[in-house]
C-alpha cells in the first residue's frame, strides 16, 4: 500500500520504544525528471499515528476530539523501488471535531466543516515545480469547506496541464510516497515505520 511522505521536517532517526522500519531517502536516489511519465491523483486518509509517523505535523495533539489528516496528491510521478518520486501539488488537510467523527475524504470533511461539525486546517503545496506560473494558479486555503472545494478541483485541473506539459529542466522529483505493508491486526499499538530522512 502506498502512504505518501511528509517532506519537509522528517523525523532524523526512529521512534525510540517503538517497532519503527527506518527508510533512509538521499537526494542522490531521485530518478531522472524525465522519467516522470506518469500522473496520478490519489487521496489518503491517515490516522494520527501514520500522520506523525510519515511526517506531516499536524495540529496541536492537545486538541480533544477526533482527528484525521488527509492527503490529497495530484503529481506527475515514477516509481523507484519501494519509493514514488514526483512533481506537482499536495493539498494537506487536518481536521478534527470534539464530538463526532471525521469523515475520510476531502468532500465529506468539507460538507462537515461547512455545518460546523469539523474544524480543518489546509495547506496547498507545490512540489518540484520550479517555474512561480503553476503556484499563481493555486487558491489560498487556510482552511476547509463546500465552498472552497470547487476551487481545490479547478486547482488540480490546472495542475495536471501544466506539469504534464513542463520541461523536465523545470522539474525536480521530490519523494511523496512510500509503499509499505500495514500494520498487522495483532499489533495496532505502534505505527510500524518511520522515516530516516537524510
Amino acid at each position: 500500500m502506498w502512504y505518501p511522505l511528509g517532506v519537509t521536517d522528517l523525523p532524523m532517526s526512529p521512534v525510540e520504544g517503538a517497532n519503527n522500519v527506518p527508510i533512509a531517502i538521499k537526494d542522490g536516489d531521485a530518478p531522472p525528471a524525465a522519467k516522470l511519465t506518469n500522473w496520478i491523483q490519489t487521496e489518503k486518509d491517515l490516522s494520527v499515528e501514520e500522520t506523525l509517523a510519515l511526517g506531516f505535523a499536524p495540529f496541536s495533539l492537545d486538541e480533544s476530539g477526533n482527528h484525521r489528516t488527509i492527503v490529497l496528491d495530484a503529481m506527475r510521478y515514477c516509481e523507484k523501488g519501494n519509493v514514488r518520486w514526483g512533481v506537482g501539488v499536495r493539498f494537506t488537510l487536518h481536521a478534527w471535531s470534539e464530538t463526532g467523527t471525521i469523515k475520510g475524504s476531502i468532500a465529506l470533511v468539507a460538507a462537515q466543516a461547512s455545518l460546523n461539525l469539523a474544524y480543518t486546517r489546509a495547506s496547498l503545496q507545490v512540489l518540484g515545480y520550479q517555474k512561480p506560473d503553476l503556484a499563481k494558479l493555486l487558491p489560498s486555503f487556510d482552511e476547509m469547506n463546500v465552498s472552497k472545494y470547487g476551487g481545490l478541483m479547478q486547482s488540480l485541473d490546472a495542475c495536471r496541464d501544466i506539469v504534464l506539459s513542463a520541461d523536465v529542466a523545470d522539474l525536480t522529483p521530490c519523494p511523496i510516497a512510500v509503499a509499505i505493508e500495514l500494520p498487522s491486526a495483532k499489533d495496532k499499538t505502534h505505527w510500524p515505520f518511520h522515516i530516516h530522512h537524510q
